[in-house]
């Protein structure tokens, strides 16, 4: 039995299992066992785990000092499956970003300065930089209530294609079944979503996250488009480019606003592979929001947003996400400089976490040739406890 040093960290509408880099397996293979065996998977209950049965807290940060210049820590989020054996590493979740700010504090690496400490953050996921400044309290890195973060995003164009418009086109056209197609807006800033209109898909877009997953025409369809994006990106790419996989497509559906939206300027709902999003993810609000700065988009024709800097106010299933956006015109089109948001955050809980996988100390994030020296493995699981 191995104990790892952990903290659960609520970020925004997230909660994950917060770790340091140091005390993982630095093998890909070994260290997603770990995970798996951390959160309790496979099992939609995750009752042997810390994983919580929701895509919304079966979620791993990943932290350790950076030794790159102008930056103070590097950050990996991790999807850990539920009830598959599956462990992502290829998105950012930007609503974790919010604690690492004070797991960072609490670990050490960082230096709190009273009252705001400003840490300039990393991500190994799409190697964008975000400055996260803290309120910090007198006594230590647990805040009184709930702190709210802010959050820079700095140019997040390209996070995982490399162009903000991965298939080349503000709106491209796919095929389903039975010869019917319908339009999507494939956006890559922040992480790479598809966004369709709700009621090309037969639904409204107001419903909540249970009436969708409860659609199975409606999830079926939705899948089938998830491949098709990933296909559509990748001919546009041609056969030299790195393969896209559907899991790393985002979807999203979009709709304008009603009365019951309040001050809303869209309503959407993200639908994940398990289950539809109970809220709004951070690195999708970035994304939908790049999408309506981009003449031509889906999204652009339900919001046309004013001049840059503009506030967008998304309407998801647990009420309003704001972000504000700064962004110019270029010789090539739309140019994503940034996104702001605040979220809250605070620390649960620090404990220790024990796991029957073996481990080892790992090689630092912050490698001197910068690149992710894991190897490919074949995640297994086995049982996790934690003691506060």
């Amino acid at each position: 039995m191995a104990a790892i040093p952990c903290a659960i960290v609520r970020g925004g509408t997230s909660k994950g299992v917060f770790l340091l880099d140091e005390h993982l397996p630095a093998d890909r293979g070994r260290r997603d066992r770990v995970l798996l065996e951390l959160m309790g998977s496979p099992d939609p209950r995750q009752i042997d785990g810390l994983g919580g049965a929701d895509p919304l807290t079966s979620k791993v940060a990943i932290v350790s000092r950076s030794r790159r210049e102008g930056i103070d820590v590097e950050y990996e989020s991790v999807e850990v499956g539920i009830a598959e054996a599956q462990v992502n590493h290829g998105l950012m979740c930007g609503n974790l970003i919010a604690g690492v700010g004070y797991f960072a504090i609490a670990e050490g690496l960082i230096a709190p300065r009273f009252p705001s400490t400003t840490v300039n953050i990393y991500c190994r996921t799409n190697h964008k930089t975000i400055v996260a400044k803290v309120p910090v309290a007198p006594g230590g890195p647990v805040p009184d209530g709930d702190a709210m973060v802010s959050l820079v995003f700095a140019n997040p164009g390209g996070a995982i294609t490399g162009k903000l418009l991965p298939a080349g086109d503000p709106v491209s056209r796919l095929a389903l079944a039975h010869d019917e197609s319908i339009e999507v807006s494939i956006v890559d800033a922040g992480t790479l979503y598809a966004f369709v209109r709700a009621d090309a898909l037969g639904v409204t877009g107001h419903e909540s996250a249970a009436t969708l997953d409860g659609d199975a025409e409606f999830r079926t369809r939705i899948e089938v488009l998830r491949g098709q994006v990933a296909d559509c990106i990748n001919r546009h790419n041609g056969p030299g480019a790195a393969a896209v996989v559907p899991r790393l497509v985002k979807m999203a559906v979009v709709a304008p606003p009603g009365p019951q939206q309040g001050d809303a300027d869209i309503v959407a709902r993200v639908v994940n592979s398990a289950k539809v999003h109970k809220a709004y993810a951070v690195s999708g609000g970035i994304c939908l929001a790049a999408a309506a700065a981009i003449p031509g988009t889906l999204v652009n024709a339900v919001t046309r947003p004013a001049a840059s800097p503009f506030l967008l106010r998304i309407g998801h299933p647990s009420g309003i996400l704001p972000l504000r956006t700064y962004w110019s015109k270029g010789v090539d089109g739309v140019v994503i400089h940034g996104a702001e948001i605040q979220r809250s955050a605070r620390i649960i809980l620090r404990g220790t976490a024990y796991v029957f996988s073996d481990t080892e100390p790992s090689q630092p994030m912050h490698a001197a040739d910068g690149a992710d020296a894991h190897t490919a493995g074949t995640p297994v699981v086995s049982r996790a406890a934690v003691e506060a």
